[in-house]
């Protein structure tokens, strides 16, 4: 069985909601394209011109009844929810209106489906752009309650100094079962010397096609970030398991955190391939 979670991301350990009574989910994508016909051609010869980045959004509904569904998840990890007392559906209410909506720059959110265990199957993460709750007169004790989720980065600070993406990331294989090595390049597109000081890498990874996840939620940790060179880092993940990966990999320093953002580069093997085979 599993269990549809939305945590506001803040503190430790999040504040979140269970949904039960789903009524429904919806994941849709928008990947706009400008088209540009041109006369005495036929629409086969349409020019269509890609412009603009890709969005997606969450559409979740559900009935809202009396019951124990605002909770916490553990801020690392897996998200095995926690109950707090049962609530009325109208408290349930108030703290949405009053706790739970994002009110600051830096608000984010995840939605975590977890099997029972608490072990994420799927995760968005992004913010709340619209929450509804309705009631009609056939059923009245009866609440519907549906929320609108963008799903993306939370920019929390403007002009935030935070480092760049990285000119290149190298993936190596590892003689240790289930390690990967990378060597980054830092970004060095300008001459500033003032910027805080890197502090850790940010890995995420694609198994076999599956959802991307970060390593710090799932399954290996990321080594030590240590100076090679004026421009170059060693990281390593571990704990993997066998299987076809795809990494992307970010640097973060004392800004990264309050900012919410990390710009990431996909890693390439030396011979320039996206996957590697992880035995």
């Amino acid at each position: 069985m599993t269990k549809i979670i939305i945590a506001k991301r803040f503190g430790n350990p999040y504040v979140a909601y269970e949904l039960s009574n789903l009524s429904n989910l919806t994941w849709s994508v928008s990947t706009p394209v400008s088209p540009m016909p041109l006369p005495e051609d036929t629409h086969k010869e349409n020019i269509l011109v890609k412009m603009e980045g890709n969005s997606a959004t969450v559409t979740l509904s559900w009935t809202l009844t009396d019951g124990a569904n605002f909770g916490t998840v553990p801020e690392t990890g897996s998200k095995p929810f926690t109950p707090d007392p049962t609530m009325t559906a109208y408290k349930q209410i108030s703290i949405f209106k009053n706790e739970f909506i994002p009110k600051s720059l830096g608000d984010g959110y995840s939605i975590y489906i977890t099997d029972d265990s608490g072990l994420i199957l799927l995760e968005d993460k992004g913010t709340l752009t619209s929450m509804r709750f309705s009631i009609s007169g056939d059923s009245p004790v009866v609440w519907d309650a549906s929320i609108d989720f963008a799903v993306g980065n939370v920019i929390a600070l403007f002009e935030a100094d935070v480092p760049e993406r990285p000119n290149a990331v190298e993936m190596v294989d590892n003689a240790i079962s289930g390690k990967v090595d990378f060597i980054v390049q830092e970004f060095d597109g300008t001459a500033d010397t003032g910027s805080p000081a890197i502090t850790a890498a940010n890995v995420e990874y694609q198994l076999n096609n599956n959802d991307w996840v970060n390593v710090a939620d799932g399954t290996g940790t990321v080594g030590t970030y240590t100076t090679q060179t004026p421009s170059a880092v060693a990281v390593s993940v571990t704990g993997l398991t066998l299987g076809s990966y795809r990494f992307r990999l970010g640097l973060e320093n004392a800004n990264t955190a309050a900012a919410s953002i990390v710009y990431r580069k996909d890693a390439l093997t030396s011979a320039g391939a996206l996957n590697l085979t992880v035995t």
